[in-house]
């Protein structure tokens, strides 16, 4: 969000406390950043340009995933669909 070099966090963008997934749901933030955005959700921190670019980089890492490693992806999407219905 700064563009800060200094050490850099893993943020969860969507706030695992409602429930969002670990898995393609991480993005870096300077620890300053991460302090800030806290469990907010990402539409109350970024602004839309940073959203879309952030959303955009997300599903296209969550693409390579899946072509990577299908499996995986399928046990995860299971998981999450069956702790969405409980």
């Amino acid at each position: 969000k700064c563009n800060r070099e200094a050490p850099l966090q893993l943020d969860h963008h969507r706030p695992l406390i409602e429930g969002a997934a670990l898995f393609g749901n991480s993005v870096p933030l300077c620890s300053r950043c991460n302090r800030r955005k806290n469990t907010r959700r990402p539409e109350r921190y970024y602004t839309t340009e940073e959203l879309v670019r952030i959303e955009r980089q997300l599903g296209a890492l969550m693409v390579r995933l899946r072509e990577r490693w299908p499996d995986l992806c399928a046990v995860l999407d299971h998981r999450r669909a069956a702790e969405r219905r409980s």
